[in-house]
């Protein structure tokens, strides 16, 4: 693997260190997770033959994004907010964003987002929560650095708002790498 010394597993149990070798194995089918901390860990799948030799690269994607992000964001929207969503707005600029060690999975305040992907060295989702008449659509990136940007859009008691977020989350120490 790249980097060398990723942990290997075989059915959820740690056989080995890589670069890894194992003599003992009947014909099958096998599912390896190759995994390292600080690392998005890989599936493996091999098929071995009576006899065969199965030779297999991996190179680990780093976990750019793993941990618990903290921050405040300004969210601005167009047109005139009447002042109890005001405060709504100062309350969802509390951000806390927390993503799994395989990058796999994540929530945000709590909730899990409707999508999420990785592209372009950022980390995108999508959210709609709803609270009694009110509605609130994010779409958001937050980047390896822990900038976050994205779009919000309201819907409350029948008039509707969209806008923009903008902030800058840090890691929580002891979350990630």
């Amino acid at each position: 693997s790249e980097p060398s010394g990723a942990e290997v597993r075989l059915e959820g149990k740690a056989v080995g260190n890589t670069p890894f070798s194992a003599a003992d194995l009947i014909p099958g089918s096998y599912r390896w997770t190759v995994e390292r901390k600080g690392f998005v860990p890989e599936v493996v799948e091999a098929l071995l033959a009576d006899g065969g030799l199965v030779k297999k690269s991996v190179n680990l994607e780093p976990a750019l994004f793993a941990g618990i992000w903290r921050g405040r964001a300004s969210l601005s929207l167009e047109g005139k907010v009447p002042t109890e969503l005001q405060k709504t707005m100062q309350d969802l600029g509390e951000w806390e964003v927390e993503v799994s060690d395989d990058e796999r999975s994540m929530t945000v305040a709590g909730f899990s987002p409707a999508k999420t992907a990785k592209e372009q060295g950022s980390l995108r989702w999508r959210m709609l929560l709803s609270v009694e008449m009110d509605s609130f659509e994010f779409e958001c990136a937050l980047g390896a650095s822990g900038e976050l940007r994205g779009e919000i859009k309201i819907q409350s008691r029948g008039k509707k708002w969209q806008g923009k977020i903008s902030g800058l989350l840090q890691r929580k120490q002891g979350g990630g790498q």
